[in-house]
């Protein structure tokens, strides 16, 4: 192989602004049939350029919704807001939530060479406000 300076071990990291930061509210709830939404904020520190954006949100490893530079990709009844996505906020929508959407979903938020990501819970409820048991 090629080495430029064998022997040389030096790392440098450049930053050009305050470096990505992501956070979600630990858990959320949904009354079974409702609407959820599943809070994820993001800092870059400055203005968001949405062609350098990667917003990744998955449920037990599957992928439910991803926004990629522009494209945009979601299951069926969940979104994810572009207009909220230039004022750093990755939150994901859904409609008609069911039993089966009970549980951990991640966010994932990628600008640039960085990447974070954070987890959260989705509980469904009864439609009287209360735990549903399975």
């Amino acid at each position: 192989p090629r080495i430029l300076f064998p022997g040389l071990q030096t790392c440098v990291f450049l930053f050009t602004g305050d470096p990505l930061t992501i956070y979600t509210l630990p858990s959320s709830s949904a009354v079974l049939g409702s609407t959820a939404l599943l809070k994820c904020r993001f800092n870059i520190g400055g203005p968001i350029n949405l062609t350098a954006l990667q917003v990744h949100w998955y449920f037990s490893d599957q992928s439910v919704a991803q926004y990629d530079r522009g494209e945009e990709i979601f299951a069926p009844g969940v979104s994810i807001s572009k207009q909220e996505l230039q004022i750093g906020n990755a939150s994901l929508g859904m409609e008609n939530v069911q039993m089966s959407d009970e549980g951990q979903y991640t966010c994932v938020v990628g600008y640039g060479a960085e990447r974070q990501e954070s987890e959260t819970t989705l509980r469904v409820l009864g439609k009287d406000g209360t735990k549903v048991l399975a």
